[in-house]
This record gives C-alpha cells, sequence and structure tokens, in this order.
C-alpha cells in the first residue's frame, strides 16, 4: 500500500508549476559567473559536523511534540554530516544556483522534463558538489566529533510533500547550524514556511 502511495505522489509531482517559477522563466547565457562562489572558505567557513543519528533528532525535534504524525521518517546516507547556515543557503547559495541554471538553460519549468522534483534534485546535487569541493581544502578532523572534514555528508536534503495550494511538491530541506530547519523552494531559493498539515505530509526526505 506505502509503495502505492508514494508512485501516485511521484505521478501528481509532474501536474502543476510552483507559482513562483514563472521568475525563472527566461534563462541566459551570461558570459562569467556574477555571484559570489557558494564554495570557498570565505563562503562556508569552517562547518559544524554531526553524527547522523543526530542530525536526524534535530530533524524530529523540528516538530516537537508531534513528531509522531510523521509520513515518511528521514534517509540519511552518511555517517557524519556537516551542517549548512542559513545565510549561506539564502544569501550565497541561493543567488549561486539560480545564475547557474541560466548558465545552463535548465532554469525555466517544463512539465515531465523539468518540474519540481528536477529542481529540487539539482539544488541537493550542487549543493553537496559546494561542499564536496569546500572540505576537501579543509585539513584535519573536526575537533568535537573527530570526523575528518573529507567524510562528511551535507545536510541538505529533498523534500516531498503535499502542497496545500498545488498538491504533491518537491522543495529543499536544511538541518542548519544556526537556524534550525529550514525549508527552500529550489525554484526561487527563497525560504519557504510550511503549515503543520504540510510538514507532516512528507512522503519522501532524503539527505
Amino acid at each position: 500500500m506505502a509503495t502505492r502511495r508514494i508512485t501516485r505522489a511521484r505521478l501528481e509531482l509532474k501536474q502543476t508549476p510552483y507559482p513562483a517559477s514563472r521568475e525563472l522563466a527566461e534563462p541566459t547565457r551570461p558570459d562569467a559567473i556574477n555571484v559570489v562562489a557558494a564554495d570557498t572558505p570565505e563562503a562556508l567557513g569552517l562547518p559544524e559536523v554531526i553524527p547522523s543519528g543526530e542530525m536526524i533528532q534535530r530533524y524530529y525535534d523540528a516538530m516537537g511534540r508531534q513528531a509522531n504524525r510523521m509520513a515518511a521518517p528521514p534517509l540519511a546516507a552518511d555517517s557524519a554530516y556537516a551542517l549548512p547556515t542559513r545565510a549561506w543557503l539564502l544569501d550565497v547559495y541561493a543567488p549561486w544556483f539560480k545564475e547557474h541554471l541560466r548558465l545552463w538553460d535548465v532554469a525555466s519549468w517544463e512539465a515531465e522534463a523539468h518540474d519540481c522534483d528536477d529542481f529540487a534534485v539539482m539544488y541537493r546535487a550542487c549543493a553537496q558538489v559546494a561542499h564536496a569541493r569546500h572540505v576537501r581544502r579543509l585539513p584535519g578532523k573536526d575537533p568535537r566529533t573527530g570526523v575528518t572534514y573529507k567524510k562528511t555528508g551535507f545536510a541538505v536534503g529533498e523534500f516531498w510533500y503535499k502542497d496545500s495550494r498545488i498538491g504533491a511538491h518537491a522543495i529543499n530541506v536544511a538541518v542548519t547550524a544556526d537556524a534550525g530547519v529550514v525549508f527552500v523552494e529550489p525554484q526561487t531559493g527563497f525560504q519557504k514556511h510550511l503549515t503543520p498539515d504540510e510538514y507532516f505530509s512528507s512522503f519522501m526526505v532524503k539527505f
């Protein structure tokens, strides 16, 4: 039964663009990237590193006493995670990501070919790339956990849920070092605030 529900929801993800996606409708091909690089030491700094179990616990803690309503448990593939900051997500990474979408000519929403789940996948993947390029320059280990920086995942994931306005939708979620759990609409780069019903309607959460 669970498999059938997920299959129907995935099909529904292809139906409707997120309304704000129109601002990305006109891709351009800039000669150069004119935004702050998202993968530099100046941008990312020395990250806080926590074990995957602690990251998942922080995700649960954001749900408060209603955590038992959660439809889908978060999936964590790595044993330890570096945490982004909210400022990096919204002020540094968001414009970097949007400009690269335009450069790669994939900024426009297209039904089936390039819609909400594709934006969410690319947002997460590009964040992981920025993290990987950054931590390979960091020597040594995190002093609190003893984990080598190079051997960490990045606590930016995908969040598939039922949006109250448009139905099944895919966005991104991050467990941050400074602002708890933050949701981001990848088609705009803005923080998204979910209602309790939307929060607990998730059917896939993947870090």
